[in-house]
């Protein structure tokens, strides 16, 4: 009986945590929609019909690395892809990164922001991992916002 209440509430708690990180998903869509970005599908080529959905911009809950590895969820990995100006650029709840040592151990940063984006011609892309992490006070995400729009400027001014 113990065995299964620990795994149970485990199970709640991860639960949650993808509840509240996609409530903080909708939170930057609504952020970006105010500010004229069209939400767009995986490929950046058409917006989506329902920029909230709970199926869009995150990962599969079967993916397998195409048969590599057994089904793991990875719905827990989220993003959102935009278009503006003709600049796709995306934000990623994130951020992931290598350190410069030597060693170049491989971290995700969870609840971490990042941006990434480019011209549809693949020239000058960009990935930034911000300063950010989830949750977003409403200033932060003010402020994130602001630079998203910087972001985009600089790519659709290289």
């Amino acid at each position: 009986m113990l065995e299964e209440q620990r795994i149970q509430g485990f199970l709640d708690a991860k639960a949650k945590y993808v509840t509240s990180r996609l409530n903080e998903r909708d939170r930057l869509i609504g952020a970006l929609i105010e500010r004229g970005y069209a939400i767009m599908n995986m490929m950046s080529t058409k917006p989506l019909s329902d920029p909230y959905s709970k199926r869009a911009g995150r990962g599969l809950t079967n993916y397998t690395g195409d048969g590599r590895i057994a089904v793991y969820d990875l719905s827990n990995w989220m993003w959102i892809n935009t278009k503006k100006n003709g600049v796709c650029a995306g934000i990623a709840l994130q951020a992931h990164e290598a350190d410069k040592s030597g060693l170049f151990n491989h971290h995700v940063l969870y609840d971490r922001i990042a941006f990434e984006g480019g011209l549809p011609d693949g020239q000058h892309h960009n990935y930034v991992v911000t300063n950010y992490d989830l949750p977003l006070s409403d200033d932060a995400l003010h402020e994130l916002m602001a630079d998203f729009d910087r972001f985009v400027e600089e790519i659709m001014n290289a």
